[in-house]
């Protein structure tokens, strides 16, 4: 939705700008709405335009070397921020968050981009107006942070969070693994006892071949559904009742069982 070029006015920034050319403004603006809490810039992220503060207000806060963040400034209404995200490669310089709920209206980079390439004077404009904006906006910030580290206890008031060398780094686990010791073959059965008969029909079963890894990654792509009927039709085959053993399914393999077996 388009800005209401009344709202322009009230902005220190823009009172060089002609009626005509806050009107153009207006028309490439964007409203937006935020909620209390809401972050519209974070450090270190690269922008993709500037807010002009319609409403409510907005805290701004930057990270220090040693992992705290320090408190710059609260903008109320008619403040211009974020600029740095109307220069190309530019990374936001602070974080910035909503202390209540806001309306901003944002001019995108590429908006910009086009005002000036079609010789757009309210672009030209615009793009004087962040320039300097950007200058005072460093100078604002420099002297702050000068200011906090000549004065202790303004430091303490301002500063949050800890320093990263009071942090407890986590210490990792050096753990030694061992190569299990292979299994002792199974000792063979002893031969039947005299007058004891002997139970042939595992004769009739094939050794257990050892599976190597292409096998069993065939036998993992078959699936176990696959796998089970393989099983029951072999079983089967060597004269096996199936009558009685129970087969564990989940859901959805049930109902392929019984649809497989509805369709014999």
């Amino acid at each position: 939705m388009a800005a209401d070029p009344a709202l322009l006015t009230e902005f220190e920034a823009l009172k060089a700008f002609s009626r005509i050319d806050l009107m153009e403004l207006a028309r490439n603006l964007r409203t937006d709405n935020f909620r209390s809490g809401s972050q519209l810039c974070r450090e270190g992220d690269e922008g993709d335009g500037c807010y002009f503060l319609a409403d409510g207000d907005v805290a701004v806060t930057k990270g220090l070397p040693d992992g705290r963040r320090v408190h710059l400034a609260t903008l109320p209404p008619c403040t211009l921020f974020g600029q740095s995200g109307l220069v190309p490669g530019q990374v936001r310089t602070a974080d910035v968050k909503a202390e209540t709920n806001v309306v901003v209206l944002t001019m995108t980079r590429r908006t910009l981009e086009w005002g000036l390439r079609q010789g757009e004077g309210w672009a030209v404009a615009l793009q004087a107006i962040v320039a300097v904006s950007l200058v005072r906006q460093l100078r604002s910030a420099l002297s702050r942070l000068s200011e906090l580290a000549a004065d202790e206890d303004a430091a303490e008031a301002a500063v949050e969070g800890r320093r990263r060398d009071t942090i407890v780094k986590p210490v990792s686990v050096d753990v030694a693994f061992k190569k299990k010791a292979k299994a002792a073959p199974a000792p063979a059965a002893p031969p039947p006892a005299a007058g004891e008969e002997k139970d042939s029909s595992f004769d009739a079963l094939p050794p257990v071949p050892e599976h190597s890894a292409d096998d069993e990654a065939a036998m993992s792509q078959k699936g176990l559904l696959s796998l089970l009927a393989e099983t029951e039709s072999s079983l089967a085959n060597l004269g096996f009742d199936l009558e009685g053993v129970d087969f564990v399914y989940d859901e959805d393999q049930k109902r392929q069982a019984d649809a497989r077996g509805q369709g014999r």
